[in-house]
């Protein structure tokens, strides 16, 4: 008499392919919306920091408005950094000359860590605006 194959442990082997699959890509998913969330957050934390520093603000209420632009960034990437960095580039002259063309400049930056096993990548954004003249 001949014995019947069974498919008993088929399924079983096509979970263990298929699941590590799917969670790589998951985690590739969720990492790139951490990605753009922090990028962006930089993006609008860089440019606020130079319409402050457009606006002559001092260098210290620069960095706190770049900072306080990008509410969440630093815990969203993952990397333990306590805040965005802020270098101020270019700052507009005093008193503010409404004939001048200069512009204001700041970077921001943050180490940015994947939960996929990828290297650590450290964003930066960087933004200018034409020097205001107070009135």
């Amino acid at each position: 008499m001949r014995q019947q194959r069974t498919d008993r442990g088929a399924v079983a082997v096509e979970f263990a392919i298929v699941v590590p699959i799917f969670l790589i890509l998951l985690l590739a998913v969720i990492d790139g919306g951490r990605l753009l969330y922090v990028r962006i957050a930089l993006l609008n934390s860089a440019s606020q920091g130079a319409r402050a520093a457009a606006l002559a603000l001092p260098a210290g209420s620069v960095t706190t408005v770049a900072q306080d632009a990008a509410p969440g960034a630093a815990s969203m990437s993952g990397s333990g950094a306590g805040s965005v960095g802020v270098v101020i580039n270019a700052s507009c002259p005093t008193p503010p000359d409404p004939t001048s063309t200069a512009m204001s400049s700041v970077t921001t930056s943050l180490p940015f860590s994947f939960f996929a096993p990828l290297p650590d990548q450290n964003l930066s954004a960087t933004s200018e605006w034409l020097c205001l003249p107070t009135s």
